[in-house]
């Protein structure tokens, strides 16, 4: 499923790539739309996966884009930050789905599988070749200010 899924996210890229440099007759907003659609795409199949995602998703849109604005981010980070937001729990796509919809207290073994999903998300979003950082943001999502990784359930 991770593949056809990197697929079409390199893919629209490209298609973006190509029409931005002036090759293509839709505007850079079109392809801005475009771009921000498949995106959305890629999400819809991630909470295809874990249902409980939908709601978590939303706010973090939500929370992130109001954070950027009070940071007064640049266009491009603020795009990072929108794109990594929606995409964030893509590697969840590698978790079994027994484990991302148990009720209840994950066993280790099943907490390790889970903890995998930021550095897989990160992998298949790095062939993507954002304009911007998504796989690195994607990559750090559960790290602390500390320096500290981990992630928690709930």
């Amino acid at each position: 499923m991770v593949v056809p899924v990197a697929f079409l996210a390199y893919s629209a890229f490209q298609a973006y790539r190509y029409r931005a440099n002036g090759s293509g007759g839709a505007s850079v907003d079109e392809l801005a739309a475009l771009h921000q659609r498949t995106i959305e795409a890629l999400a819809m199949a991630i909470e295809a996966k874990d249902m409980t995602a939908q709601s978590h998703l939303l706010r973090l849109q939500l929370y992130c884009n109001e954070v950027g604005k009070m940071m007064k981010l640049p266009r491009e980070q603020m795009e990072a930050l929108r794109a990594a937001a929606i995409l964030h729990d893509i590697g969840k796509l590698a978790v079994p789905e027994h484990i991302l919809s148990k009720p209840g207290k994950l066993t280790r073994e099943e907490f390790d599988k889970v903890k995998i999903h930021p550095s897989v998300g990160a992998d298949i979003l790095e062939r993507v070749r954002f304009p911007y950082p998504v796989a690195d943001i994607v990559r750090t999502h559960h790290e602390k200010w500390n320096g500290g990784g981990g992630i928690r359930r709930g």
